[in-house]
């Protein structure tokens, strides 16, 4: 009857390991650093289609405070160059940040005639691009790769006084990775 018992109750405990969790407890979290430098790319989405349109950034987000970072956005020939602040939630690993570029130009207009001869006059305008880009950093399962995060989502930039731009706001899907860690 012992031995019968103990057989039984070998085979408990060999099923129950089955049904165990791996790894440990699962606290929740997405299991990504989010502090660190990201680099990503802005190109139209299904949204914004024939925009001819593509844009760069690069953010730092530290450990404490606001990141802050670069953004340029090349669009319809025009150069629009600015800044990228944001943050990182280590809760739900979503980046969230503001674009914020501009593109300087001049032209001139008919200010009046002078004995004949049109004057003009320079006007200077600044062109401007703003929106929200919000995304996913989730684990990066490429045993190949270097970055260990990956980043995807989307941004919505608005573009005011532009020359030859016939989209006012521009739809970009997103996808970045992080280059490193965070040195602060």
């Amino acid at each position: 009857m012992k031995a019968l018992f103990g057989s039984l109750l070998c085979l408990v405990f060999t099923v129950a390991q089955c049904f165990a969790l791996g790894g440990g407890p699962n606290y929740g979290g997405p299991g990504v650093t989010t502090t660190g430098i990201y680099a990503g790319v802005m190109t139209p989405g299904d949204l914004s289609p024939g925009a001819n349109s593509l844009g760069l950034f690069s953010v730092t987000i530290p450990k404490t405070g606001l990141g802050t970072g670069t953004v340029i956005i090349f669009n319809v020939g025009e150069t629009y160059t600015g800044t990228f602040t944001g943050i990182a939630d280590p809760d739900s690993a979503q980046l969230t940040g503001e674009v914020d570029a501009e593109f300087p130009y001049t032209y001139s207009v008919p200010s009046g005639v002078t004995n004949g001869v049109t004057t003009y006059t320079t006007v200077t305008v600044v062109a401007k691009a703003a929106g929200k880009l919000t995304g996913q950093l989730a684990a990066n399962t490429n045993v190949y790769s270097s970055a260990s995060v990956r980043l995807t989502g989307s941004a919505d930039v608005q573009f005011s006084l532009s020359v030859n731009n016939p989209f006012n706001e521009i739809v970009y899907d997103v996808i970045g990775f992080k280059q490193a860690e965070a040195s602060s």
